[in-house]
């Protein structure tokens, strides 16, 4: 797939997909920033910046005002805040690019913070957080994060808290822009149907700022030497879990290896978890396996919502999936099932504009190099049994396993014993 970059004098990154089959064209705006980009006082920052870019500008001054105009263009829009990436992205018919790349750049840069705002804002995000806090199947994975990264902002709920939420005042989120919000932490990507001068009317919106150093945020270190397992107790119908092991960083060599295994773990209806959990034993309704990625540490992550008197057997199940990866090599046909679901996943993303551009402007933004899908694919293409088997020894080890629940209980200790398996 044919992609082109180019770099302004400020350090702002453009990258362009041309797909001149389509008649759409998306347009993206990454900031290398995140909810790991944060202090302790202001834990929410980067998501309500997120919410707060589209609440007026001089040009824009209402939330009403951009959404009209975005919406008189035909365009879908909308932004996502991530621990390590926050993007904004527009998508209408390719002869409207230079407008809603106009309504990109305002908001970014000229947004006006209005305290009047940020306080309705903040009730908003808040009802948001107790959305999120009821419903345990979401709750968990907060959990899994707060056991596997403790304290590091990467363990931080990424909405922040009532307190934090209520307490965020409009020159923090000035400082909070000046800080990260610069030309060279900012990535462009569009993608679909483009002229010739695709990256004329957008570097003219963006020369006008000024470069400026960027920081990177605070490194996070391993320390642990056993399995742990935190517990939120309440009183409901199933029990929800994520059995987290620490894994690998983005850019390790061994990535595409994990993301075969993880697949054959619990990626779809035909992995090992969801044949073993829910249509044999009947222990759960939904249970997968996910690979969760940052700059300098990851995990994989085992979920499931099961019934409350078979968390023990469900718990000890998935460990035992584990150890089956760790003592066996994967059957030549499992392995190329799981190689052909990945290719499957990433090919058909990159069919679509926002798909397309995201593949391109997310490896720009959070590794500042570009893997193409040919590329990618070759390096799944290339894993084998004996890859999967060594990274399995390598992760599937008691210190690293966590375990993180949501359900009716009060003794953790039970749970803490089916973690303590033997080394290989």
């Amino acid at each position: 797939m044919e992609f082109r970059k180019e770099t302004l004098k400020n350090g702002v990154r453009l990258i362009a997909v041309p797909m001149p089959y389509l008649e759409s064209v998306t347009a993206m705006v990454g900031i290398g920033a995140g909810g790991r980009y944060e202090d302790a006082r202001t834990q929410g920052i980067a998501h309500f910046t997120e919410h707060m870019l589209f609440h007026g500008t001089e040009k824009r001054p209402s939330s009403l005002a951009i959404s009209s105009e975005l919406e008189s263009l035909g365009a879908h829009f909308n932004a996502f805040t991530d621990k390590e990436i926050t993007a904004y992205h527009v998508k209408a018919e390719a002869r409207n690019l230079s407008k809603i790349m106009d309504v990109l750049i305002d908001i970014i840069f000229h947004s006006r913070f209005d305290q009047r705002e940020i306080e309705r804002e903040a009730r908003v995000i808040t009802e948001e957080l107790r959305m999120y806090r009821d419903e345990p199947r979401n709750w968990v994975q907060t959990l899994a994060d707060r056991l596997l990264y403790g304290e590091h902002p990467l363990g931080w709920e990424i909405l922040g808290t009532e307190e934090t939420l209520k307490a965020i005042r409009r020159e923090d989120f000035l400082d909070y822009l000046d800080r990260w919000y610069r030309p060279g932490n900012l990535v462009v990507a569009i993608a679909g149907r483009l002229e010739e001068d695709y990256f004329g009317g957008v570097s003219g919106l963006l020369t006008d700022r000024e470069a400026q150093p960027v920081e990177r945020p605070r490194e996070f270190v391993v320390s642990q030497s056993e399995p742990r397992v935190l517990l939120e107790r309440r009183k409901i119908d199933q029990t929800h879990f994520v059995l987290g092991v620490r894994a690998y960083p983005r850019s390790h060599p061994k990535r595409e290896a994990l993301e075969v295994l993880t697949t054959i773990l619990g990626g779809g209806m035909s992995s090992r978890l969801f044949q073993e959990v829910r249509d044999r034993r009947g222990l759960a309704y939904y249970v997968g396996a996910d690979w969760q990625d940052f700059s300098d540490t990851g995990a994989l992550l085992v979920s499931a919502g099961v019934n409350n008197q078979k968390v023990e057997e469900a718990v000890a199940v998935v460990v035992e999936e584990l150890i089956k990866l760790r003592d066996n090599l994967v059957p030549a046909a499992e392995l190329r099932k799981g190689k052909e679901m990945l290719r499957g996943s990433l090919v058909m993303s990159l069919e679509s504009t926002n798909g397309a551009g995201f593949y391109f402007l997310g490896q720009e933004v959070l590794d500042r190099r570009i893997e193409t899908p040919e590329e990618r694919l070759a390096k799944i293409d290339a894993v084998t049994s004996a890859d999967l088997q060594a990274v399995a020894e390598e992760l599937f080890t008691p210190k690293g396993l966590n375990l993180a629940l949501v359900g009716p209980f009060s003794e953790p200790n039970l749970l803490q014993k089916i973690l303590e398996i033997e080394e290989k």
